[in-house]
């Protein structure tokens, strides 16, 4: 299928092939596609990951995000998903881990 400049809306037939395409990848055929893998939520060792960051255990991490260890825990083997606000403050604590981990304390410290 050729490339359809973004400047412009696909016609009808463009479309229609690239759909045809879209099914033959769906089906395992040899297709014409490009794939990208987007991860909307952080995974298991992405937590791991931004807990060892912050140089935390599981239970300190847990109180710094005002869940359960056991939250923690079932996120680090993959068992629950990570949603919502405290999925942000994994990404945040990967990218800023000395930021993070100072709000967070300054955070629990007030609900304290």
């Amino acid at each position: 299928m050729a490339k359809t400049p973004t400047n412009r809306p696909w016609t009808a037939k463009e479309f229609e092939a690239s759909l045809e395409e879209a099914g033959k990848f769906a089906r395992g055929e040899k297709a014409k596609v490009k794939v990208s893998v987007i991860h909307l939520c952080p995974q298991a060792r992405d937590v791991k990951e931004a807990r060892k960051a912050l140089k935390v255990t599981q239970p300190q991490f847990a109180r710094l995000l005002d869940i359960s260890t056991e939250t923690v825990r079932k996120w680090e083997q993959g068992i629950n998903p990570i949603t919502g606000t405290a999925s942000r403050w994994i990404a945040a604590a990967l990218k800023r881990p000395k930021l993070v981990k100072s709000l967070l304390m300054e955070l629990t410290a007030a609900r304290a």
